[in-house]
């Protein structure tokens, strides 16, 4: 789908189309800005969120506070992999090992 540049009547509706349709819920339901909803909090069904508040913040824009229960897959160790360190890597070194099976193959 092509996005036109600027406001598009259609927009508002083709994104709720996607949220709804996946299975997504918006946590937020009052309005944390005057009368105005800014802040979106988008969740799947498998999350754990316990509740979610809207409080007072320092300026005209609420915050909001969000209470999620972490099951134990957020828990999982992780598997222990190498990270090499390309900045640290003897690139003359693994030049010359490229070039010694090709010199070795022709006697050079």
């Amino acid at each position: 789908m092509e996005w036109e540049s600027g406001w598009n009547p259609r927009k508002p509706a083709f994104i709720n189309k996607l949220v709804w349709e996946n299975g997504y819920t918006q946590l937020v339901g009052s309005p944390t800005r005057g009368d105005a909803l800014l802040d979106v909090y988008l969740v799947g069904p498998e999350n754990s969120i316990v509740s979610c508040s809207i409080v007072q913040g320092i300026s005209d824009h609420c915050g909001v506070l969000l209470e999620v229960e972490w099951g134990e897959i957020w828990g999982a160790p992780q598997m222990e992999r190498l990270i090499p360190v390309y900045n640290k890597t003897d690139v003359l070194g693994l030049q010359l090992r490229d070039k010694l099976a090709r010199w070795a193959e022709n006697g050079s």
